[in-house]
């Protein structure tokens, strides 16, 4: 039976959702060679989390790593693209709602090509050490991997809030939050009829819903795959060094994580730029999705914490207060 991994949690529109998706089946494959032939999200009130099977993550991180590898000059190109098409989504946003409308064909051209590039800076790593034997060389290439992600990283926030600003416009003051719920085909068919789905339509799929991205996107009512048995075992992959014990901090958003006391450990489902100044004041950190080239991977080498990657569940099993030991060469959580 496979295994189905976490890759990330956060608060996404489902017209961003759905693009995303696709760009994982079908643009992977355009620019790699390989995509997933599977993806699952489970979105609940404009949070998103995304699901893949680990044997077709390792393949695709292993794919591209060796990719890389083979051909030096791949991994240079691969880093300029990525950064001159996040330039480019920048002058995007930079337009009003209306002229963006007019304009939004092109932009979906280099959307199309940021995420599959950004993935796979992002997970080549993974397989950097049994990829890159020689010491001077591997560290050579993982900073220009991790140089690559940080700058990528801080797209993606203030993009999904002009998709938001986007969408609000196309609203017309008629639709309120579950404007959010509009499908990637939904909004371009807008543009064509200046029609939107029926608004209770458009909340219950905002409210709850879960979509399969395989050839095309779908909605379904259950997905069997990610229903993960809770257990008090957490285990991930191990960043940093040492152990640190502290009290748990469960935050899934910024305002969550404000409320980080001196030394807690912070849980969530995947950290975000913006939280850097709560995690300066955290001893560690837990995360459910990411990898080594993960913010939360990343922040804990700069600031020399213990973090753990990947758990899957730490979020949906420890709460507030509880007390725990992060294990990081281990790359274990205990609960104490």
């Amino acid at each position: 039976m496979s295994e189905w991994i976490k890759i990330w949690t956060t608060e996404y529109s489902m017209f961003s959702t759905w693009l995303f998706c696709q760009e994982f089946v079908h643009s992977c494959k355009e620019i790699f060679g390989y995509g997933y032939n599977k993806i699952i999200i489970k979105y609940v009130q404009g949070m998103a989390t995304a699901y893949r099977r680990k044997e077709e993550n390792d393949f695709f991180s292993k794919t591209v790593a060796n990719k890389f590898a083979k051909n030096p000059k791949l991994l240079e190109a691969t880093i300029t693209e990525l950064r001159e098409t996040i330039d480019k989504i920048r002058e995007y946003m930079e337009l009003s709602p209306g002229s963006f409308l007019k304009e939004y064909y092109e932009f979906k051209k280099y959307h199309w090509k940021m995420a599959p590039l950004y993935m796979g800076i992002a997970w080549a790593a993974e397989f950097i050490d049994e990829i890159y034997p020689e010491k001077k060389k591997r560290a050579e290439v993982f900073e220009k991997l991790q140089e690559a992600r940080k700058f990528s990283e801080k797209i993606y926030h203030p993009l999904e809030e002009f998709v938001q600003k986007v969408l609000a416009y196309i609203a017309k003051g008629n639709y309120g939050i579950e404007i959010r719920g509009v499908t990637t085909p939904e909004f371009e068919e807008y543009l064509e009829t200046k029609k939107l789905p029926d608004k209770e339509i458009l909340k219950s799929r905002f409210e709850s819903s879960i979509l399969i991205a395989e050839k095309e996107n779908r909605f379904v009512d259950f997905a069997p795959e990610i229903d993960f048995k809770e257990t008090n075992e957490i285990k991930g992959k191990g960043v940093g060094n040492g152990k640190v014990i502290g009290k748990v901090r469960v935050a899934f958003n910024l305002e969550e994580a404000k409320k980080t006391q001196e030394g807690e450990i912070i849980v969530t489902t995947m950290t975000r730029p913006e939280w850097i100044v709560y995690m300066k004041k955290s001893a560690g950190f837990i995360t459910d999705a990411g990898g080594i080239l993960a913010h939360a991977a990343i922040v804990a080498r700069e600031l020399n914490k213990p973090c753990i990657v990947g758990t899957n569940n730490a979020s949906e099993i420890l709460k507030d207060g509880d007390l725990v030991e992060v294990d990081a060469e281990n790359g274990v959580v205990r609960k104490l």
